[in-house]
Formats: structure tokens, sequence, C-alpha cells
């Protein structure tokens, strides 16, 4: 099957989440829920959780977005064993459905060092075709999707 490359129709600066793991209960994870698998336990910077510029997370497995979410707030995990890690709530909508199924493989790998490392990648996409990468490559430059 070939499924499109992520082009979302309007500008938005994304969070690029990993959530093979977790979704599939590897490596000892136990959020097997797309919801959790997403949403939950995640190191991210305090600039990264500012959902005023940062709207939307994305999940993805293998290079392909299985989840989508609009941010509506970070906060703090109360879990003792993931002390410093935040989760988000998150609603899917009109826009987050734009991402679903969507191939990130080009973003994925011009990061891929950060990506092994379990680093989570910022992309930002003009709505017209291009994106940069804001966190995962260092000097990055507009690029066609």
């Amino acid at each position: 099957m070939i499924r499109k490359v992520v082009n979302p129709s309007f500008p938005c600066k994304i969070i690029v989440l990993n959530i093979k793991n977790a979704l599939h209960g590897l490596k000892g994870f136990q959020r097997r829920n797309h919801y959790n698998s997403t949403c939950k336990y995640w190191k991210i910077n305090e600039e990264h959780r500012n959902n005023d510029i940062f709207k939307f997370v994305v999940g993805l497995v293998d290079g392909y977005a299985e989840t989508a979410y609009e941010i509506i707030n970070w906060f703090p995990t109360k879990e003792k064993q993931y002390v410093g890690r935040y989760e988000f709530k998150g609603l899917e909508n009109i826009k987050t459905k734009e991402f679903i199924g969507s191939n990130f493989r080009k973003q994925r790998s011009l990061c891929m060092g950060h990506w092994q490392w379990g680093g989570y990648l910022v992309v930002e996409f003009n709505g017209k075709g291009k994106f940069k990468i804001l966190k995962g490559q260092t000097d990055s430059q507009w690029t066609d999707c």
C-alpha cells in the first residue's frame, strides 16, 4: 500500500513522537491504546509544551502516522515512575485527520540519529508543500514534502 506523503493544507508546527513501543507493549511499556500511547509520559522541552505555538502531536509507527491530536494542555504526570515527564490532553478533529496514515519517513530520515535515541521531532509545515525540522536536526532548510 502506498501512503500519502505528509503535506498538511494549513501552516502548523507539530511534535512528532515514536509510539511504537508504547502501542505494542514493547520494552515493558503498558500503554496499549492509541490515545495513551501518544499522550503519556514524554520528556518534552518547556518551549515545545506551548500549545499556542505547537498545536498538534502526531504519533508514528514505522514512519507512518497512527495518531494525531490537537493539544489542549500539557501537565506533569502524577505517575511516580515517570517523574519529570509530561502528558497532554488532546482531541481529534478535522485538522488532525489530515495527518492520519501519512508517510513521515522523509522527515524521520533527516533526523535518524536523534530519532533512534528516543528523541522527538518538531516539524514546521508551511501549508504549501514545504517543511523544515525545528528539533531533531541542525541547520534545517525548507524542503519539499
